[in-house]
């Protein structure tokens, strides 16, 4: 028994403790030393479980705060992966965490996990790494807890083993759209994408970097020179910042042609903010986004060209890894990153 081991006491005077057992008797002080960590064990919730006699399996998903595009984003890969879990006959429970990317004491939530974890209450995790410093996801693994990183930088222990991981190739995904409006004949070609070189290291958010790094390796691929003055930071949840976004960029001496925003959302407001200046998509402006992300297509006039992200993917591939990683069965691979893939719709066209 768990509150055995961490007093130092017996199993059955944490029993009879617990239970009550008439005619035994224990020191108040013993008596509170069992109770005070049966509190912090939750231990009705313990004893529940195990009195199943077919327990349940439990997969954790750590899901730390974010704003709301951010959750949007990531509540697609949980969705999946939690109904990945149920068909294989787990059961996935939602783990809300005092995180947030740009906090540097993540303390509180990974002793939430290692508590959740003891308890027994989750047999493994799939992890937010977007929401924790590497510090944090090492000392989990190195823990011994089951984990699966999502949404972030794959990683390896300081031994040199790999974290398990389902990522995206959000590098493929910059360079795959950049490349499209390439070849279109799109030579001045603007990136708008969530703020990141103005947040401090290590808190960057990793898809923006990949994406601006697959979108400067694109354009030196084709010969070009990046042009830092194309690339312009905004906000998919203050649309004005995109408006003064897109209105810098037209305002150059050389306008871009085309324009690449770095999520849906992103892409829907830069259309807008052009129809606001005269300017038509695709004839005057092409503009495409990245995601695939179902309400900003739907909303988008004309339809939006975009990357796909298989974010649902993503969710049921981290789900099908920790259930192997529980069930002791090997992994083909231990990180896994997933590729985007080009739609092409009507927001984009070649240089007339």
């Amino acid at each position: 028994m768990e509150i055995a081991r961490r007093l130092g006491l017996s199993q059955s005077t944490v029993a009879h403790v617990l239970n009550q057992t008439p005619g035994m008797k224990f020191s108040e002080q013993t008596r509170g030393r069992i109770m005070s960590m049966a509190d912090r064990l939750d231990y009705q919730a313990v004893r529940l479980r195990h009195s199943i006699k077919s327990p349940l399996r439990h997969i954790g998903i750590a899901v730390g705060e974010a704003d709301e595009r951010s959750r949007t984003y990531t509540n697609q890969i949980f969705n999946a992966a939690s109904r990945e879990a149920l068909e294989r006959r787990y059961y996935p429970v939602m783990h809300s965490l005092p995180t947030g990317v740009g906090k540097p004491d993540h303390s509180a939530a990974v002793a939430r996990i290692v508590e959740l974890y003891e308890t027994r209450l989750s047999d493994g995790f799939i992890l937010d790494k977007a929401c924790f410093l590497s510090a944090d996801t090492r000392q989990l693994a190195e823990s011994g807890i089951p984990i699966v990183l999502v949404h972030g930088s794959p990683q390896r222990l300081d031994d040199g083993r790999e974290v398990p991981a389902v990522t995206i190739d959000d590098f493929r995904g910059g360079r795959l759209g950049t490349e499209h409006l390439l070849e279109l004949g799109h030579r001045r070609i603007a990136m708008i994408c969530r703020p990141y070189w103005r947040l401090p290291s290590p808190f960057r958010v990793y898809a923006v970097g990949q994406l601006l790094l697959g979108y400067t390796a694109a354009l030196h691929e084709a010969g070009l020179t990046v042009d830092p003055g194309l690339i312009a930071d905004a906000d998919p949840a203050d649309k004005q910042t995109v408006y003064e976004a897109v209105n810098r960029l037209m305002a150059l001496k050389q306008p871009p042609t085309a324009i690449f925003a770095g999520d849906d959302a992103l892409a829907v407001m830069a259309i807008h903010a052009l129809n606001r200046r005269g300017l038509g998509v695709p004839w005057d402006v092409s503009v495409m986004g990245y995601e695939d992300w179902a309400p900003a297509v739907q909303l988008s006039e004309p339809a939006l060209t975009t990357v796909h992200v298989p974010l649902e993917e993503n969710g049921r591939q981290a789900a099908a890894m920790l259930i192997q990683l529980l069930e002791k069965s090997p992994l083909a691979q231990m990180q896994l990153k997933l590729d985007p893939s080009l739609i092409v719709r009507e927001s984009t066209q070649a240089v007339g």
